[in-house]
């Protein structure tokens, strides 16, 4: 299964009838129940149970609506009862909500109490993989209240768990998976055991407790391994690649893929194994190795379309557009986008869209399209207000999502900036003619911004060339000086915003100082294949402890501070020496050109030839 995906592929045929279906209307109308339930059971032959074939949901789509307009609700849970776990598993999890949200909605219906229990959970696992929280935690709390039934407790836990974690209510989450774990312990259930596992670990990595994470999830493994159970291997390394590629030990995300690939096509399982060589291909892609990013992604999207499956080849297309626009490329990258877009349009998937908008804005940023930017950038906030809004979160984590919310508000208005700017020069362009002096003042102010900010760095620059000058000095003088700790000073000057107020940071101070000696004092930064697990080794550590140090005495991850670093060393390089960029990448740790250059601009605002541009300028200002 795809995670995180949402949505329908088609639309809906309620009370129409697919042409060739039916001869007449007259015809239908005769039609009883019987013979469509009939016309039902020769299709599910006719197509061998192929429930995800396109043909097969469309004419399915007639028979549903042909029983809504006779009011056979009895049929209609019948086939729903078969269609709806198949249409959640294929992430129609629109579909999903609308039919069961019907066959609820009429009054009198005569289900049983396990029938009614069985289609609401349908409806809550559509509900919580659709991001639909306010409405996944009222129905689980109201199953949960009216159920008798041990098995629906269970699920209903299971996915009001996963509601509460999109909420933000991490504590009550872990009480209710710990409540299911006692349960399939005691019953000795271990295929119910790994799932909650999984879960476990996933809770504990969105809290950033990355050694708790491996931890179950290394439970996991050895009980999936125990009892053979292969699907359950393959869902619990998928899972640890993702731990892993989040902590960017990259080398080993790499091998869970790897290993999930071998057991998804060891159980000739399609869907399992285009999405394990798509994950495959974005290790790749973070690696900077575009060729084997775009290998992977091109076999998973050949299986994607044998399967029709239109939400995955979304998801591809988005990274494909992707890589596309790092290596500049952009005519190509925005249809790739485009094609994402039009599949995106059709689900209800949150987290897609926002990454979708978010590389769409960069796109129109690159190609000076600033009005559809700023337009990708509205609606891209436009969803997050939606969505933090929908999740009911408690204090504490509605600021932590207020802030994240405030820094895309920013964004929108230095997009706006843009935008503004991108006017001013059509007007500029007219008013050239007429007023040359006003229309040179327009220019002066449109660039004031970006002045502004040259200015700033290479002031800051200077200050800090004078201030190496005095550290050297002072340093001739007194070379024995214990107190002199020159990669905690860069240290402090480089990350001054990011470390904690009053530097109260503790967590790990000793390996954090090794780290921060290995990468500065010893220039390991230099070194273009440095990784998270290659730094590990260097200070006789592991991945999750270098990447915990990092991130509680700086508030960053590993790639973020090293990206500081060297795009500190490539500034310096810049302003003291005519080099080539090629050649200042190299000699500030980059491997390729479409890499430094994202890196640079995050980090300074500006381009590297804008930089190298306006160099002599603030030189000698």
């Amino acid at each position: 299964m795809w995670l995180g995906i949402g949505g329908i592929r088609f639309n809906q045929y309620y009370g129409s009838v697919l042409a060739g279906d039916f001869d007449t209307q007259d015809q239908q109308q005769k039609e009883t129940s019987a013979e469509i339930l009939e016309r039902y059971e020769r299709l599910k032959i006719e197509y061998r149970q192929e429930f995800n074939d396109d043909n097969f949901l469309e004419k399915v789509d007639s028979l549903m609506g042909r029983l809504q307009q006779i009011e056979d609700y009895d049929t209609y849970l019948i086939i729903g009862m078969e269609r709806w776990p198949v249409l959640n598993h294929m992430g129609f999890y629109t579909r999903v909500q609308e039919e069961i949200e019907y066959i609820l909605s009429q009054s009198p219906l005569q289900v049983s109490v396990e029938t009614k229990e069985t289609v609401s959970l349908f409806l809550m696992q559509a509900y919580v993989n659709s991001r639909t929280i306010t409405k996944a935690q009222s129905l689980g709390v109201e199953i949960l209240e009216a159920t008798e039934r041990i098995e629906t407790a269970i699920k209903a836990k299971n996915y009001l768990s996963s509601v509460y974690a999109y909420a933000g209510k991490y504590q009550e989450s872990i009480e209710l998976l710990t409540e299911n774990l006692e349960y399939f312990v005691n019953i000795n259930d271990t295929a119910s055991q790994i799932v909650v596992l999984n879960n476990v670990a996933q809770m504990n990595q969105d809290l950033n407790q990355y050694s708790q994470t491996e931890y179950f999830y290394k439970r996991a493994e050895n009980l999936a391994i125990e009892s053979g159970d292969l699907n359950n291997q393959s869902l619990v390394y998928s899972n640890m690649g993702v731990l892993y590629k989040t902590i960017e030990n990259y080398e080993q995300a790499r091998r869970y893929y790897e290993k999930g690939l071998e057991i998804s096509i060891q159980l000739n399982d399609l869907s399992s194994t285009a999405q394990n060589m798509f994950n495959i291909g974005n290790i790749y892609y973070e690696e900077g190795n575009y060729r084997e990013a775009l290998a992977n992604y091109n076999r998973s999207l050949a299986i994607v379309e044998e399967l029709n499956y239109d939400y995955p080849k979304a998801l591809i297309y988005m990274m494909k557009g992707t890589v596309s626009m790092d290596l500049g490329f952009y005519d190509e990258a925005d249809q790739y986008l485009m094609q994402a877009k039009s599949i995106n349009s059709l689900n209800n998937d949150v987290e897609s869209s926002l990454f979708l908008y978010d590389k769409l804005t960069t796109l129109k940023h690159l190609t000076g399209d600033y009005e559809a930017a700023f337009e990708y950038q509205s609606n891209k906030i436009d969803l997050l207000e939606n969505k933090y809004e929908a999740a009911s979160l408690d204090s504490l984590n509605q600021a932590i999502t207020n802030f994240q919310l405030n820094a895309e508000l920013l964004r929108l208005e230095n997009t706006t900036i843009e935008y503004e700017k991108l006017i001013q020069q059509r007007v500029f362009g007219l008013v050239l003619i007429l007023l040359l002096g006003v229309g040179l003042s327009i220019t002066l102010v449109l660039n004031n911004r970006k002045n502004v900010l040259i200015e700033k760095l290479f002031k800051n620059y200077k200050t800090e060339s004078q201030a190496e000058s005095t550290r050297k000095t002072l340093l001739q003088k007194d070379s024995t000086d214990p107190t002199n700790n020159s990669s905690a000073n860069v240290i402090e000057k480089l990350f001054f915003n990011s470390i904690p107020e009053g530097n109260k940071a503790t967590d790990h101070k000793d390996l954090f100082d090794q780290i921060c000696k290995a990468v500065l004092e010893e220039e390991l930064f230099r070194d273009v294949e440095l990784t998270l697990a290659k730094l590990a080794k260097t200070v006789n550590s592991n991945t999750t402890y270098v990447s915990e140090a990092i991130n509680s005495n700086l508030g960053m991850r590993f790639n973020s501070f090293l990206n500081r670093i060297r795009i500190h060393e490539a500034q310096k390089i810049m302003l003291e020496q005519d080099v080539q960029i090629d050649q200042v990448l190299l000699m500030s740790g980059y491997r390729n050109r479409s890499t430094f250059y994202r890196a640079f601009q995050t980090e300074t605002g500006l381009t590297p030839r804008e930089f190298i541009s306006s160099k002599q300028k603030a030189r000698y200002s």
